[in-house]
């Protein structure tokens, strides 16, 4: 037992009790053999220097999340003369033609659809509160005629702005025309690739 003693103070620099402790003096520290180096230095011990510890290995960064689609708009305005008698909002004969058009574009949208907002605009003839609800019932009107049609009501939103977004001036016979409108708003998603 004795004769593995040297060869364990020599492979490790250190003097070694019979149980494989390493000796200390009376200071604490410990007691090293005549070859002793830098390089055979143990943990608790004088003289050891830590190792520089491992980097930790980089993950790669988590490449960046597709950017959620961007919606896109199309606005058609149709001017209410197509659309309606003058101070009336039951769709005329003449509207059909146009909406039809309309519920088909939305349509053809098909999955990448997210919602329709169908916006009614009066000129500033009459009360402020007359033309509200005015501009209101047409939009209603266009959303009823294009749910005939197909289009989902639940994508339609509908609002009226009575005279509150005039496109002109109300002061000339033509830019009264010009305001008096039903905008539609068609609202798609783009799907990234």
């Amino acid at each position: 037992m004795f004769a593995s003693i040297p060869a364990a103070s020599a492979s490790t620099g250190y003097t070694v009790d019979p149980r494989g402790n390493v000796v200390r003096d009376g200071s604490g520290d410990c007691v090293h053999t005549p070859r002793w180096e830098q390089d055979l230095a143990i943990e608790g011990c004088q003289g050891y220097v830590a190792p520089e510890p491992e980097p930790e290995p980089r993950a790669e960064p988590e490449p960046e999340p597709a950017p959620e689609p961007e919606p896109r708009y199309e606005t058609i305005t149709l001017g209410s003369e197509v659309l309606f008698a003058f101070d009336k909002y039951e769709l005329s004969p003449a509207a059909t033609t146009e909406l039809d058009a309309v519920a088909r574009r939305i349509m053809d949208v098909g999955d990448d659809l997210e919602r329709v907002m169908i916006a009614g605009h009066t000129d500033s003839t009459g009360s402020r509160s007359y033309n509200q609800t005015l501009s209101q019932n047409r939009a209603d009107a266009v959303k009823d005629y294009l749910v005939e049609q197909g289009v989902p009501a639940d994508v339609m939103t509908t609002v009226g702005y009575g005279p509150d977004r005039p496109l002109a001036y109300n002061d000339t016979k033509e830019g009264r025309q010009e305001n008096r409108r039903v905008e539609i708003r068609i609202e798609k998603t783009e799907r990234v690739n």
